[in-house]
Parts: C-alpha cells; sequence; structure tokens
C-alpha cells in the first residue's frame, strides 16, 4: 500500500509535468503568433508603385525598396516627388503634391495632401471604390488601385 508521502511525492511531480506542458503550449502558441504576424507584414510589403494607362498596362514602375514615405504629384524645379505622374494621361489633372504614402507600424497609408481634383480608392479585397477625404490617412494593402484624379497608380 503507498505511503502518503509518495502520493504527494507523485502529485507533484505530476502537477510540476503539468505545469510545464502549459508553459512549452504558451511559448508554441507565441512562436506561431509571431510567425503569422511576420507572414502578415510580408504580405502587405509594398514593393512597387505601378502607373497604369485607361487599357490596364503599366506605363511606369517606381520601386519602393525601404522607403518609409512617397510622395506622389507632379515634379516641378522647385517640386521635388517620388513617384512623378507628370507624364501620364490626365497630368493636368495631378497636383504637385497630390498624396503620400507613409509606412506607419508595417502598415501602409495614403494620404490626399488636398489636391485639386481629389484622389479615390479602390480596394482589392472587395473590389469597393472610395473618394477619399483630404488629410485623411487611410490604410492601403497590395493590389489596391489609388486614382489622383483620373490618374491610376496600383500598389504592388
Amino acid at each position: 500500500k503507498p505511503s502518503v508521502k509518495k502520493i504527494k511525492k507523485k502529485t507533484k511531480k505530476k502537477k510540476k509535468i503539468k505545469e510545464k506542458k502549459i508553459e512549452k503550449e504558451k511559448e508554441q502558441k507565441f512562436f506561431l503568433d509571431k510567425i503569422q504576424e511576420i507572414e502578415q507584414v510580408k504580405k502587405n510589403r509594398l514593393e512597387s508603385i505601378i502607373l497604369k494607362d485607361e487599357d490596364g498596362y503599366e506605363r511606369k514602375v517606381w520601386r519602393i525598396g525601404r522607403a518609409t514615405s512617397m510622395l506622389l504629384g507632379k515634379k516641378t524645379p522647385r517640386n521635388k516627388v517620388d513617384v512623378d505622374l507628370g507624364e501620364s494621361v490626365y497630368a493636368n489633372l495631378v497636383s504637385r503634391a497630390h498624396g503620400v504614402l507613409n509606412l506607419v507600424n508595417d502598415s501602409w497609408y495614403y494620404e490626399d495632401l488636398g489636391s485639386r481634383n481629389g484622389s479615390g480608392l479602390e480596394r482589392k479585397r472587395d473590389g469597393r471604390k472610395i473618394k477619399l477625404k483630404s488629410n485623411m490617412p487611410v490604410k492601403v494593402e497590395t493590389g489596391d488601385i489609388i486614382y489622383l484624379a483620373t490618374t491610376k497608380v496600383l500598389l504592388k
């Protein structure tokens, strides 16, 4: 017949094993969550901005690289931009400083900078088109299309 001492020892051992198992499960969940977070960041990492013409063909591509902010508009001697849309078909409708893309906490945001003819967004995930308010950042993702007046820019 097992003694009370042996039973207590066995119970203590079982409790320790259970605690270790719970600790390992927590570590594994944390690890899997981190992997999922990294994959989400990679999925939403923009690599290029593509000027599309009215037939959907690519006209020009700008690589984002390590940039955390990209100014979209028209280049002039006094106005430097990262994405120069001065050669687009409807360039006369694009403002010099039309909009900006900013990377914040691993997410990209587009903001219309009070342009004369406004900006719009067509979301890839649901195909919905929305008119953007000036100076109101909107989260954008890979595959979304930004309209600067009538000029189409694809985020990829």
